[in-house]
C-alpha cells in the first residue's frame, strides 16, 4: 500500500501516519520529496482491506472523488465532525476496520449500547477521538471534541447530522437537492414544504446558527452563493452539506 500525504504535510502528521501503519502491522518505507511525503507499506501481518471502509455516506466505498471520506492531514476538528456524522450501524464497521480495539471489546460496546448500558452517542465520540489522535494527537483530540461539543450541543444542533458532499458544478433547483438529501420522498413534497415555510439554511460555522428561510419553490443553490458549508433544515430534520464547485 502507498500513502501520498497532502503537499506540506507537517513531520508530527507524517510521523502519526506511520505510527499507525506499524501498529497495523505493516513495514514502513519513506520517501521524502520537497512538497510531499510518500510512504511504502508492506509486509501485512494481519487482515486489513481498506476497500471494505465504506464512506460517510455508509453505502459507497470511501473515496476522495465521490466526496464521502476522512482525510488524515485534515484539521482535528474537521475530521472529529466527520466521523461523528456515520450511522450508528457503520460506526461498529469503524471501530473494527480503523482502530486497534479487539472485536471481543466491540461486541461489548454494541452490546452495552444495545442494553442502554451505554449511549451511542459517547461510544461514537470516542471512536472519533481513536482516530484523531492516531493522526493528530491526544491534545489535538481533545480541542476537536470540545470544540465540537460546544457547537452543537450548546447551540442544539443534533451531534450526528448526517453528512453529504455536493458537486456544485452548475446551479440546482432547491427542491430537488432537498430529494436528493432524503429529507423529502418527492418533487412535489418538497416543493409543497417549501412554500409552507418548512426549510431553512445556515452557515455551518461555530456560533449559533442564522437560519434563512427558503419560502420560494423556484429558488435554485448556485455555485457563486452557496461554495461552503452549510446545515439544511426541513421541519425537525437536518443534514449538513459540504457544497464545492
Amino acid at each position: 500500500m502507498i500513502v501520498v500525504m497532502q503537499p506540506y504535510a507537517s513531520e508530527s502528521q507524517v510521523q502519526h501516519v506511520i505510527d499507525r501503519l506499524i501498529e497495523l502491522g505493516f513495514d514502513v518505507h519513506r520517501s521524502t520529496g520537497e512538497e510531499t511525503t510518500v510512504i511504502g507499506a508492506l509486509g501485512v501481518k494481519k487482515e486489513f482491506d481498506t476497500g471494505q471502509i465504506e464512506g460517510l455516506d455508509g453505502v459507497q466505498k470511501m473515496s476522495k472523488s465521490l466526496g464521502n471520506y476522512v482525510g488524515i492531514n485534515e484539521p482535528p476538528t474537521e475530521m472529529f465532525g466527520k466521523l461523528m456524522s456515520i450511522s450508528d450501524n457503520l460506526m461498529w464497521r469503524y471501530y473494527l476496520l480503523l482502530t486497534d480495539l479487539p472485536p471481543s471489546k466491540v461486541d461489548a460496546l454494541k452490546a452495552a449500547v444495545a442494553k442502554g448500558n451505554q449511549h451511542p452517542l459517547d461510544v461514537k465520540k470516542a471512536l472519533a477521538r481513536r482516530i484523531v489522535i492516531d493522526f493528530h494527537g491526544e491534545s489535538a483530540a481533545a480541542e476537536a471534541q470540545s470544540s465540537f461539543e460546544k457547537q452543537f450541543q450548546q447551540d442544539r444542533l443534533p451531534v450526528d447530522i448526517p453528512y453529504h458532499h455536493w458537486r456544485l458544478h452548475q446551479p440546482v433547483k432547491l427542491f430537488r437537492l432537498l430529494v436528493e438529501l432524503r429529507l423529502f420522498p418527492s418533487n412535489a413534497e418538497a416543493q409543497r414544504k417549501i412554500k409552507e415555510g418548512a426549510v431553512s439554511i445556515a452557515d455551518f460555522t461555530p456560533g449559533a446558527p442564522h437560519w434563512r428561510r427558503m419560502d420560494d419553490p423556484a429558488m435554485e443553490i448556485r455555485p457563486a452563493q452557496f461554495i461552503g458549508d452549510y446545515v439544511v433544515r426541513a421541519g425537525r430534520r437536518m443534514v449538513r452539506v459540504s457544497f464545492t464547485s
